[in-house]
């Protein structure tokens, strides 16, 4: 991973890294993280993830825009709880308002940003998500790209 800007969030846990990233965390920090930045070999991580986000990008999407509208946006998933609702945007994302999500508990939302763009595919710049309908965060996955290392989902 490569810090490209501050980090200027509210985290709450910890942000894990990995010695090989650059610049080390925490580089910049206006926000909050409350379990703070410890270093962590995160490639078992990545080793158990890769399959998992290959497997995200490939689902067919429920919907296709090609963005997120920066100035606050929303995203209706599923009404009713065990249904999963893909999102694939077709370009990179920039969110500087409200990102409200309105979905059921025990739903699942993957967002697929499948864009060509190899430079900034995601940029949170002062961006609320509001989660409605009972759906966590832990219920949420962005699929930078769209794709793992074998290629293009599209």
């Amino acid at each position: 991973m490569t810090l490209t800007h501050n980090i200027d969030a509210t985290i709450n846990g910890t942000w894990y890294y990995d010695s090989t990233d650059s610049p080390a965390p925490p580089g910049p920090v206006s926000g909050t993280v409350t379990g703070g930045f410890v270093i962590k070999d995160m490639a078992p991580v990545v080793a158990a993830a890769r399959p998992l986000a290959g497997l995200d990008a490939g689902l067919a999407p429920n919907e296709t825009r090609a963005t997120l509208n920066q100035n606050g946006d929303t995203i209706n998933g599923c009404v009713s709880s065990g249904c999963t609702y893909v999102l694939r945007l077709t370009d990179a994302v920039t969110m500087k308002k409200d990102l409200t999500i309105n979905a059921a508990a025990g739903s699942k939302l993957i967002i697929q940003v499948a864009t060509s763009d190899s430079g900034h595919v995601l940029t949170l710049s002062g961006m609320n998500m509001i989660l409605n309908g009972g759906i966590t965060g832990a219920d949420i996955t962005w699929v930078l790209n769209g794709h793992t290392d074998a290629g293009p989902a599209d």
